[in-house]
């Protein structure tokens, strides 16, 4: 029997071999948190409309409704829905305000005259962004209970007004919030 035990063989780096791979795990890490961050964006510009897409938000319907209202569509990562309405008028006409359009924003997601008249709804005023909204808080009994939330902001534009509509479940508002924020900080008009 030998009695003769093989000792670790050591290499000494040199002081650029160990720059060289401290940088090579310095980049590592970065891609790995810029990999998990899930801050991924794209951007979606069209016809003077331009707004950053977190990631799982996808635009499902882009359409001119006629000459003078274009409305955009979108479902968010949660499955909520982002609806950008851009309308404009001619110098002789009057626009929408943001009341006639929260109006009509509670008419078309309560469209039953029974669900408008069982439906507890609460309004106020909000900010996100540093935009100023109104919002509606939207509760509705059985046989179908929901609880949703519509927040609508009123952007003005150089041919009339955008109104920018936040339709989520109450449960979630707090998990979509940075991301409504993210949107409402890079919508141009």
């Amino acid at each position: 029997m030998s009695s003769h035990q093989s000792q670790p063989h050591t290499k000494v780096l040199s002081m650029a071999q160990v720059s060289w791979l401290k940088a090579l795990g310095v980049n590592l890490v970065l891609a790995a948190l810029i990999a998990c961050s899930g801050d991924a964006l794209s951007r979606y510009s069209k016809q003077g409309v331009a707004f950053d897409l977190p990631e799982g938000w996808e635009v499902f319907e882009d359409i001119n409704i006629n000459d003078q209202h274009r409305t955009i569509n979108l479902i968010t990562s949660r499955g909520s829905m982002v609806g950008v309405d851009v309308l404009s008028f001619k110098d002789d006409e009057e626009g929408v305000d943001i009341n006639t359009y929260l109006k009509r924003s509670v008419t078309s997601s309560l469209p039953s005259e029974e669900l408008q008249n069982s439906a507890k709804i609460d309004f106020g005023e909000c900010s996100r962004s540093g935009y100023q909204c109104k919002f509606v808080h939207i509760t509705t009994p059985e046989p179908t209970p929901s609880s949703f939330l519509l927040e609508i902001y009123q952007f003005a534009t150089s041919k009339g007004s955008a109104f920018v509509v936040f339709n989520t479940p109450a449960s979630e508002l707090v998990e979509m919030r940075q991301e409504f924020d993210r949107f409402l900080g890079s919508l141009s008009i």
